[in-house]
């Protein structure tokens, strides 16, 4: 099921888009960020309440906005960026009713941007953060931003993996045919 939100939307139009639904594999997905969720220099537009809805629908978040690629651990809360404790590796993600993963992907239009938060990264790809005195850094599994060298590219989604319904893949490429993060997850 995908749920596009726009800005003004509220849990409980979200919870409603949702009611019903039977499908393992659910995303929300819409433009604008919050500070804390996006490693660029955007303010809070969104709130916290559309993440927490989706987060406790089970669905997969994808956020646009900050031209940059960058991609959360698994979260129990995005009000507080908390890494779930049942679920806490960068490369293999947890997705079901109170826990899931965000991705910021805003490198297919104009204008790649540096890195304003979270620095400094590791210096290899997937460039997670390795800052720990802001809360809301570790939460990066891969960062990929003009800090980084970025180039355009897409975050490609697999479902169905090998014949089992909840479990996926999910890698970003750039233009150049490179393979910047890659990571499986599952729903419960």
């Amino acid at each position: 099921a995908l749920v596009a939100i726009q800005k003004g939307d509220t849990a409980a139009r979200i919870n409603d888009r949702f009611s019903g639904r039977s499908e393992f594999t659910k995303i929300c997905f819409w433009h604008q960020n919050q500070n804390k969720l996006q490693v660029g220099g955007k303010g809070d537009e969104m709130g916290y309440d559309v993440y927490e809805a989706c987060k406790n629908q089970g669905a997969i978040i994808i956020n646009g906005h900050e031209h940059t690629y960058h991609r959360t651990k698994t979260l129990s809360s995005f009000t507080n960026q908390t890494i779930a404790s049942s679920c806490t590796s960068g490369s293999t993600l947890c997705v079901g009713p109170g826990r899931t993963w965000l991705a910021v992907v805003g490198t297919g239009g104009t204008g790649l941007r540096d890195q304003v938060r979270c620095a400094p990264t590791a210096a290899s790809a997937p460039y997670a953060s390795l800052n720990t005195t802001d809360a809301s850094c570790p939460i990066w599994a891969s960062i990929y931003t003009n800090n980084q060298g970025a180039q355009f590219g897409a975050l490609f989604l697999t479902f169905n993996v090998d014949g089992n319904p909840k479990k996926g893949t999910g890698y970003f490429k750039n233009v150049s045919g490179q393979v910047i993060d890659s990571f499986t997850f599952f729903v419960d």
